[in-house]
């Protein structure tokens, strides 16, 4: 049988020290530190970079498997959201907001779906093809408003074919 849960009050001083803002911690980092937090990032950039035209690669030789029949859509669209995800996450910590937003809608596409159509194939296709884009020409932040028009055709697509 589980026992009742316990709650046990703050010692005065933590309360004190978490309340007080002159005995307390700081927690606002100082300008030299986000320096180097920026430079680290900066940096690694292109480690990041590397690392989604892999998952890309992944995914573009996934799709052609499935339609050799060398792969199940099954174990694809587990494969490609997987993937999708993990470009979604790294898109936004390296300055490509496109890809992020991209990324997200490509997930979306695949979220509960086991089984592609040949139009939602050549959907999704468009959204990977079109992160390649942006990593070729180097399109950081939100990009312009050709590309967010891009990005707002692939919803709209992505809401008609899901």
């Amino acid at each position: 049988m589980a026992r009742k849960a316990q709650i046990i009050p703050p010692r005065s001083d933590l309360k004190r020290k978490a309340v007080n803002q002159t005995k307390g911690v700081d927690l606002t980092l100082p300008p030299q530190l986000v320096a180097k937090l920026e430079a680290v990032v900066h940096r690694s950039r292109d480690k990041f970079v590397v690392d989604i035209t892999k998952r890309l690669t992944t995914i573009r030789q996934a799709c052609d498997s499935v339609e050799q029949n060398g792969m199940t859509m099954a174990e694809f669209t587990r494969e490609a959201r997987a993937e999708s995800l993990e470009i979604k996450g790294a898109g936004g910590t390296i300055g490509y907001q496109l890809i992020s937003e991209i990324g997200h809608l490509m997930e979306v596409f695949l979220r509960e779906k086991t089984a592609l159509s040949a139009v939602q194939m050549q959907v999704f296709r468009l959204a990977v093809d079109a992160i390649f884009v942006v990593l070729a020409q180097r399109i950081t932040d939100d990009g312009a408003t050709l590309e967010q028009q891009v990005v707002e055709s692939l919803s709209v697509a992505v809401r008609k074919y899901r």
